[in-house]
């Protein structure tokens, strides 16, 4: 079953006097278990910090996040971590695969930090579906952007979390591509029955999701309805 997030009052602020900066005003958002969310906004508004502490990436001044009840920054560090690994999938612009690992490795390497044996068929599987499946055995730099970022897919889907978390995940992509890379990524958790959260400046990215949130400025502005 998938989960139901939640904010409260959360806030993220950094520096001091003349560097202080606001990043996120105080939110309270929800997020309803099967749903794919945009949270919209430009350069520099505040999107990718709400995206990081709603995965609990990052610690927040005020407020908290609670995943099915459970109070994200009540737990201890290690803790959070380990709740993030087995709950919380993670696609990023920059990908972060590991460029000395082939692509098949980069995908297993969540499930094997924690403990888990990987279902190779599973895997195969999934790849097949992302189109990357004769790529497995390479190593990234041999791979496109686009093959780059379907890897960095399967890694986040492979160890089957409830919530996937995508920043700006076609930033790096043409249209095409970027409309495969959503395509396939909006399928796949809907097969899994998976809730979706993508942080994006893309309104074309957006419509193709139940949900949009924008924010400016760090202010969550609006909350459209499922459409």
């Amino acid at each position: 079953m998938t989960m139901q997030l939640e904010t409260k009052q959360l806030a993220k602020s950094y520096g001091q006097g003349d560097a202080y900066v606001q990043a996120l005003h105080p939110t309270d958002l929800s997020i309803r278990k099967n749903e794919s969310v945009a949270i919209v906004g430009a350069s520099g508004s505040g999107k990718s910090t709400l995206l990081h502490l709603l995965g609990g990436l990052d610690l927040p001044s005020a407020g908290t996040v609670l995943v099915d009840g459970v109070d994200l920054y009540a737990l201890q560090e290690s803790e959070r971590a380990k709740f993030r690994r087995q709950q919380f999938g993670f696609v990023f612009q920059a990908f972060h695969l590991i460029p000395i690992l082939s692509a098949e490795e980069n995908i297993v390497m969540p499930l094997l930090l924690d403990g888990r044996r990987p279902d190779r068929d599973e895997v195969r599987t999934l790849c097949e579906k992302l189109g990357i499946v004769d790529r497995l055995h390479h190593l990234p730099g041999q791979l496109s952007g686009g093959q780059q970022q379907r890897v960095a897919i399967a890694r986040a889907l492979a160890a089957k979390p409830q919530m996937i978390f995508a920043d700006e995940p076609t930033g790096n992509l043409d249209s095409k591509s970027s409309k495969e890379v959503m395509d396939l990524l909006a399928q796949t958790v809907r097969d899994h029955a998976q809730t979706l959260v993508v942080i994006t400046h893309d309104e074309q990215v957006a419509e193709g999701l139940g949900r949009t949130i924008h924010i400016t400025d760090g202010w969550v502005t609006e909350a459209g309805d499922l459409h």
